[in-house]
């Protein structure tokens, strides 16, 4: 029997022999015809030394084995392992959660490089929603909690919000509304370094300034019961007054005295006066006012007739938000004014396919839509798109003011003071629960408004279901500063259905 001895302590060479115990004998291995020894001994060596052979039934030799038994286990290591695999899980559940609100961002930040301001709101929008799904699905222990709360829209998507509400409408309403983007309780710091909001800020702050140094002359001219032309003047003097004093901005302080010749109806070359030095003063500013006066500047100029002229500016307010709605509409009722009905088609047509909302229309081509079926005289095609709409929009003021001009058109005076009623009603309900005046201050729903109710009260039954108001309505419109052409149709010098037939078929 071979026995293998082996010293620690002994050189290589010692370690390397084999003691044979007596009586035994080894065969050469070329007698048995084996490979030659070299190469035997090649197969036999240490793995990790390769110099000496490897022990009977062991893997390594035994100096080689006796330095692996006092080699450390390197647990610092092995620990570090196990944490970075733990870290890589939870970056991977992390990004998995984060997907959804990632690929929200991008159409954001997509559709904002195409101007399409609304659908970038919506997609920025989705962000907090998923966003609030995922924490509601983990939301089932502790660790859910925590892993959910990683999902939290940050600062920059707030920022990307921010900014379409200030394209969507104006710098001043999106300071006003910088809660709904930012929260209540937002981090100053952060806005410190926001640029829209900062922008926002100076402007609001410059309004602000105006309207202290104008207060006096504007709470005047509120305050009166019905407008009076004289006293117009009066006011248009203390508005002066204040050009060039501390803190006033004159294209603001222009704005104001342009908003005061529209109330006292001063005419057209008093408007278009006001007009001319609110331009004059916004080039001379080294910031943009163009947000401020270009749209009522472009419905003063086809109110007047000036249709051409108000499409360069619609379209320069169109190209800078290719989803906002009033622009396509001022384009629509320019082309509508010059006789091109085809070409206001096409151009709701392209504006509706533009702005689908998930494959859908929305609100504002509904009103498109809408409008456009009634100019062309399809009644009955107009009102059941105004069923379709409200279907899925029930509370927009447009659709019941269009079904009031069709009953106009139709002289069915008692359902078009009925609509002209819910116009109204839902109008005060937005600006009432979502602090939107836009549409409720609007002269188009006030000159709609008090046209059916006169006609009604003229030539209706008066047996519908808000019949009762009718006088209520008509002595609140006593006070509100009513064009003479609408005054003539209510006095029969105009037809109401010739009015609704010809040209832009509205009361803009």
């Amino acid at each position: 029997m071979i026995k293998e001895t082996f010293d620690p302590h002994a050189s290589d060479d010692d370690n390397e022999s084999i003691t044979l115990e007596k009586g035994e004998e080894t065969e050469s291995a070329a007698a048995v015809g084996e490979e030659p020894a070299e190469e035997a001994l090649e197969e036999g060596l240490c793995p990790r030394c390769k110099k000496r052979k490897v022990a009977k039934k062991h893997d390594y030799c035994y100096r080689c084995e006796d330095e692996l038994r006092r080699t450390k286990i390197p647990l610092t290591g092995i620990i570090c392992a196990v944490l970075a695999i733990a870290v890589s899980i939870i970056c991977v559940v992390i990004v998995a959660l984060d997907l959804a609100p990632a690929i929200s961002v991008v159409k954001g930040d997509m559709y904002a490089i195409q101007n399409n301001w609304f659908a970038a709101h919506s997609a920025y929008a989705e962000v907090q929603t998923s966003a609030t799904e995922v924490q509601n699905a983990l939301a089932t222990n502790k660790v859910g909690l925590f892993l959910g709360s990683l999902t939290n829209p940050g600062y920059g998507v707030k920022s990307k919000i921010y900014n379409t509400v200030m394209h969507i409408y104006d710098p001043l309403r999106a300071y006003q509304n910088s809660a709904y983007a930012f929260g209540e309780s937002p981090d100053e710091r952060y806005l410190k370094t926001d640029k829209n909001y900062q922008l926002c800020e100076k402007y609001y702050n410059r309004f602000q300034d105006t309207y202290l140094a104008v207060q006096e002359p504007v709470d005047l001219m509120q305050g009166m019961e019905k407008p009076d032309k004289s006293e117009g003047e009066k006011l248009f003097k203390l508005l002066e007054e204040s050009r060039g004093a501390e803190k006033v901005d004159d294209v603001f302080l222009d704005y104001f005295i342009y908003t005061a010749a529209t109330y006292f109806d001063l005419g057209e070359e008093k408007i278009f006066e006001c007009f001319d030095q609110m331009k004059k003063d916004a080039e001379a500013s080294e910031d943009d006012y163009t947000w401020l006066y270009y749209k009522d500047y472009a419905d003063e100029l086809l109110r007047y007739g000036h249709g051409e002229e108000a499409a360069t500016y619609y379209q320069k307010l169109a190209d800078r938000d290719i989803s906002a709605y009033d622009p396509v509409r001022g384009l629509m009722n320019a082309k509508l004014l010059a006789g091109d009905v085809d070409g206001a088609d096409k151009l709701v047509d392209a504006f509706c396919r533009e702005n689908l909302i998930n494959g859908e229309n929305s609100d504002s081509n509904y009103s498109l839509l809408i409008n456009m079926a009634r100019v062309k005289g399809d009644f009955e095609e107009a009102l059941d798109l105004i069923e379709e709409a409200q279907s899925k929009y029930a509370s927009v003021p447009e659709y019941y003011r269009q079904k009031c001009l069709i009953y106009l058109a139709q002289e069915n005076y008692d359902q078009a003071f009925e609509a002209a009623a819910l116009c109204e009603q839902n109008a005060y309900y937005i600006a009432s629960y979502y602090g939107d005046a836009t549409y409720y201050t609007s002269d188009i729903l006030m000159s709609t408004v008090y046209i059916a109710t006169s006609l009604c009260d003229k030539y209706g039954k008066k047996d519908t279901e808000n019949a009762q108001y009718i006088s209520e309505i008509l002595e609140d419109y006593k006070t509100l500063n009513i064009r003479q052409e609408f005054r003539d149709i209510v006095s029969g010098k105009t037809k109401v259905t010739d009015y609704l037939r010809e040209g832009v078929c509205d009361f803009i």
